[in-house]
């Protein structure tokens, strides 16, 4: 959104969180965006989100319930499968559920023999319940190292694209995360935030039954603070 604010020579002002990382931050602000601190999690930030752009007569858009964000989301999926025609899984984090949502769509209208597997926090499931229940629920809470996934409920848009959809959700720790975070950057050297590597974290939990499978594991975001990063190795 800053990007595209950019582009057009539009006002943008992003609310976030508070806790967010300080790489995240500065990317936003070096394109030019305004960027406002409310609350502690996704959903307090998008609330006064909606409140702000009455206020200043501005245009709102949902980060998760605008169906035209979901054509730019869905690219990444495109591209997947032009480099891997012949993919069998693809695991996909969940945080408001967009790039999930954008994977179903892709994957299953080019082949529905693809199986897409999404990846929840453990401490922020609202969208693994929601499936599970079969309606819409908010747990209130996100407790979760995990910003990008830090959600504490699930909305309508994307709930309505992946019930029956989308084949598997998977919780996953924390622990499980950061572990993941150091695997990819010694194997690969790819830089993940705790979200961009609970697919990664998901697979390792899923090993047994992804064996002799071509899988794809979307790494959907690389903001972590430098120190953050320290900490990780350091500690696993």
């Amino acid at each position: 959104m800053a990007y595209a604010g950019k582009v057009i020579g539009a006002r943008v002002i992003i609310v976030m969180p508070n806790g967010v990382s300080r790489v995240k931050i500065e990317a936003v602000k070096d394109l030019g965006a305004e960027v406002v601190f409310h609350g502690n999690i996704f959903d307090e930030a998008l609330d006064y989100a909606m409140k702000l752009s009455e206020r200043e007569g501005m245009l709102f858009v949902h980060s998760t319930n605008e169906p035209l964000l979901y054509p730019g989301v869905g690219t990444m999926h495109l591209e997947v499968l032009e480099d891997l025609p012949d993919l069998d899984i693809v695991i996909n984090p969940i945080g408001g559920g967009s790039g999930a949502s954008s994977a179903v769509i892709v994957y299953k209208s080019v082949d529905p023999s693809i199986k897409v597997i999404g990846v929840q926090a453990e401490g922020a499931p609202s969208v693994y319940l929601s499936l599970k229940e079969g309606h819409l629920i908010s747990t209130n809470y996100a407790k979760t190292v995990a910003e990008g996934l830090a959600t504490a409920r699930a909305y309508e848009l994307p709930f309505s694209i992946l019930k029956g959809r989308i084949d598997d959700v998977v919780l996953v720790s924390d622990d499980e995360m950061l572990r993941a975070i150091k695997e990819l950057l010694i194997s690969t050297g790819q830089v993940a935030e705790p979200a961009g590597a609970a697919a990664l974290a998901a697979a390792v939990k899923l090993r047994n039954q992804l064996a002799g499978k071509r899988v794809v594991i979307m790494v959907t975001g690389g903001n972590v603070d430098p120190e953050f990063l320290k900490s990780v190795l350091e500690k696993y």
